[in-house]
C-alpha cells in the first residue's frame, strides 16, 4: 500500500505565479453549461409593481412593555407570577 501510495504522489506540479506565465493551448477555451430554469415548486408571491406599496409588520413585539399583575396591579410580573396569588392560595 506504501508503494503504491508513493507511485501516485511521486510526481509533484509547481505553482506558476501569474497567467502570462501559463502555457498557451491550441485547443478552443472551455465554456461553463447553459442556465437552465429548474423544474418544481413556483414562487409562492407574486412579483409586485415598483409603485405597490410595501407590506407592514403586523406582529407586535413584547420590548417596552409594561406588564401588570392582575391580582395586585404591580408592575413587571403578570398574575400567574404574583406573590400576592401565591399567599391567598396557601391560606
Amino acid at each position: 500500500m506504501y508503494s503504491s501510495y508513493m507511485k501516485a504522489y511521486q510526481y509533484s506540479l509547481q505553482p506558476i505565479n501569474r497567467p502570462h506565465e501559463w502555457k498557451k493551448s491550441d485547443l478552443d477555451p472551455t465554456l461553463s453549461p447553459p442556465i437552465m430554469k429548474t423544474l418544481g415548486t413556483f414562487k409562492k408571491n407574486r412579483l409586485k409593481a415598483k409603485d405597490e406599496p410595501k407590506k407592514t409588520l403586523r406582529k407586535l413585539r413584547r420590548v417596552g412593555l409594561e406588564i401588570t399583575s392582575k391580582v395586585c396591579g404591580e408592575k413587571w410580573h403578570n398574575k400567574q407570577s404574583c406573590l400576592q396569588r401565591s399567599n391567598t392560595t396557601n391560606k
